[in-house]
């Protein structure tokens, strides 16, 4: 886990985020969080953790759960924010995810299946 940051000082500017592996497309910020982000995110909330997902569910449903995070943002949209992950998870429960199911992602079965 060395060198997983990248110096601005010694890189410049983030130019913005490539579109897959093997493309050269740029994508911004905001457009990142919408083909990227948030369908991966989801992705995860439902094929990696749904037994913690439920368990969250259930809490919900008797008690007020209270999801802490770094990051407040909630503007999905917003280009100068991250978006919290404790929203994200929030939306997820209450089964207001951003874009519903009007985006899916496929991803690739990985190395690392008990995850």
């Amino acid at each position: 886990m060395k060198n997983i940051k990248r110096s601005v000082r010694k890189h410049g500017k983030v130019l913005g985020h490539r579109k897959g592996i093997d493309r050269q497309e740029i994508l911004g910020y905001v457009e990142a969080k919408h083909l990227i982000y948030i369908p991966t995110y989801k992705w995860v909330l439902e094929n990696r953790v749904h037994d913690i997902i439920n368990r969250l569910k259930e809490i919900a449903r008797n008690k007020t759960l209270v999801l802490l995070d770094y990051n407040t943002c909630c503007d999905v949209d917003s280009p100068v924010k991250p978006l919290s992950h404790a929203y994200l998870i929030k939306a997820y429960i209450e089964g207001l995810y951003p874009y519903g199911d009007s985006q899916t992602v496929s991803m690739p079965t990985l190395p690392f299946e008990d995850l």
